[in-house]
């Protein structure tokens, strides 16, 4: 047995969700659409500044504890060939003796 009564197991089941529950869904919802238009690129970090440039007041770890407990991960795979290109380019200055070399990395722009 595991130390549950009979009656306290009906009226936990018949319980109506907390207002937290409630806001939790709703946040999750509202997270998984952040998380769709970003195209599953989005950490927590970002998705919580979207919610809040939306207005939405909440905490950075209460999205990502929501963000893990429904399982929305980032996700960079791709089905083809430039499908990430978005652009861009890094410049860093690698110092050598009383030189410096220049390592640049650029990715191209989608074609999609």
């Amino acid at each position: 047995m595991s130390g549950v009564s009979r009656s306290g197991y009906y009226a936990w089941r018949s319980r109506l969700p907390s207002q937290r529950a409630e806001k939790d869904e709703v946040l999750t919802e509202k997270i998984r659409q952040i998380h769709g238009r970003s195209r599953g690129t989005y950490g927590s970090p970002r998705v919580h500044a979207a919610l809040q440039s939306e207005g939405i007041r909440v905490g950075a770890k209460r999205v990502a504890r929501l963000m893990n407990a429904e399982g929305v991960e980032r996700d960079f795979t791709a089905e083809e060939p430039d499908q990430w290109g978005g652009g861009g380019a890094d410049i860093t200055y690698v110092p050598i003796d009383a030189e410096s070399l220049c390592l640049s990395v650029v990715l191209p722009v989608s074609r999609a």
